[in-house]
């Protein structure tokens, strides 16, 4: 930040850093959902990224997109087209996992429908699935996909006790 001073630069840095945990805690995409579909007719749409690694890899994702629409009631339409990298880091001691050249493209998408088949009452939780389909639109080769359909049928069970303060 040029024209700040290093006092001034330090504020700013702390301030970013108070607001930042309320900031990054807006919003899906999680690894875990919950049962309540996108109410009916509306939609959800997110652009996001991530990384994951080891010392022999990385792998970034991003970006990706995601959208959710509520197409009839109590069932959610989703789909996610994400880009990725795979990043090894051609270090011998990894041989021959982390060696080869690096590629950047679209990876694997996801498509899904969720299905609250349970509506949420004074006593009772909700309960849907959200199954999802992993299409393998990625290279394979080039380690941007797993090369074949896989799957998730989760079960999923929410209950609201009141309201949270954070």
């Amino acid at each position: 930040m040029p024209g700040l001073s290093n006092c001034s630069k330090l504020a700013v840095f702390l301030f970013v850093m108070l607001i930042a945990p309320k900031l990054w805690a807006q919003g899906p995409p999680f690894q875990t959902d919950d049962p309540t579909p996108v109410d009916l007719g509306h939609y959800e749409a997110y652009v996001f990224g991530g990384v994951d690694g080891t010392p022999a890899e990385i792998d970034p994702v991003g970006p990706a997109f995601e959208f959710n629409w509520g197409a009839l009631p109590n069932v959610q339409l989703h789909a996610i087209l994400p880009f990725g990298a795979a990043l090894p880091s051609n270090n011998p001691i990894y041989a021959p996992g982390g060696i080869g050249p690096s590629a950047y493209g679209p990876t694997d998408m996801e498509l899904g429908v969720k299905y609250g088949f349970i509506k949420q009452t004074k006593r009772r939780p909700q309960i849907g699935t959200f199954t999802m389909l992993e299409v393998p639109t990625g290279s394979y080769a080039k380690g941007l996909g797993v090369g074949r359909v896989w799957y998730k049928l989760p079960i999923w069970v929410e209950k609201d006790w009141g309201p949270v303060d954070l």
